[in-house]
């Protein structure tokens, strides 16, 4: 049932939406990676397109500027991150003469469509990830890493490209803040802000039908528990 609310939620922004979109066929393999991107691409979306448009108006271009230059920043140092993750592993299972490489029961191919550019970097980063995964999975299958490498991997993605949405999200709802109350003055001197109350409900509209972040916080946070144990297995 969350499912439904939160695919509907995400259909009935997008078709509010206008602007330019550029869509991207992609295929997933890995379930972490397929959660991560169902859960995190679009709200990525819609709180980019919330702070590029509506926090110049808000807060003007020099500090925007500074904020999306620290998402693209966030994201650019994930993405060299798994770069280096790939290429170290894949000189592992090289090194160890392994010459068939695991495959996911199931893969899901996706439709993206990309509003900002901060999804498209996410993309790219989401498909290091999937591979990355699958050349742990490699390894672990074939016996040269044990259950808790395995596991400490998994974690450590997850940390990792939660990171993205988290910053986005913190971005949007500071902005937010603002809006609101730029709205409240606005209201007091008898003026209306058309244009931030679009903003408002437009970036909370997906998180209000599907339950914003709160499952993946508390996923994160009970993950965060664990982690230690996990890292010093």
């Amino acid at each position: 049932m969350a499912q439904e609310a939160l695919a509907s939620a995400k259909a009935d922004w997008l078709r509010r939406f206008d602007g330019a979109v550029a869509y991207k066929e992609v295929t997933f393999g890995a379930p972490t990676v397929r959660h991560l991107y169902k859960r995190s691409f679009d709200q990525l979306g819609r709180n980019c397109h919330f702070i590029t448009v509506f926090g110049r108006v808000l807060l003007g271009e020099r500090k925007i500027a500074e904020a999306e230059e620290s998402v693209y920043k966030r994201i650019q140092e994930v993405q060299t991150a798994f770069e280096r993750k790939v290429k170290a592993l894949t000189a592992v299972v090289k090194q160890a003469g392994i010459e068939d490489m695991a495959e996911f029961s199931k893969t899901e191919g996706v439709r993206a469509a990309v509003i900002v550019p901060a999804q498209g970097r996410f993309l790219r980063t989401l498909v290091l990830a999937d591979e990355y995964l699958r050349l742990v999975n490699t390894l672990w299958l074939e016996g040269e890493i044990p259950d808790s490498e395995k596991s400490k991997a998994e974690l450590e993605l997850k940390h990792l490209l939660r990171g993205i949405g988290s910053t986005t999200r913190k971005m949007r709802i500071y902005l937010q803040e603002k809006a609101n109350e730029a709205q409240e003055r606005a209201k007091a001197e008898g003026v209306r802000l058309s244009a931030v109350e679009k903003a408002v409900a437009e970036a909370t509209a997906g998180d209000a039908a599907a339950g914003s972040d709160d499952e993946d916080e508390l996923v994160e946070a009970t993950e965060a528990e664990v982690e230690p144990e996990a890292v010093a297995a």
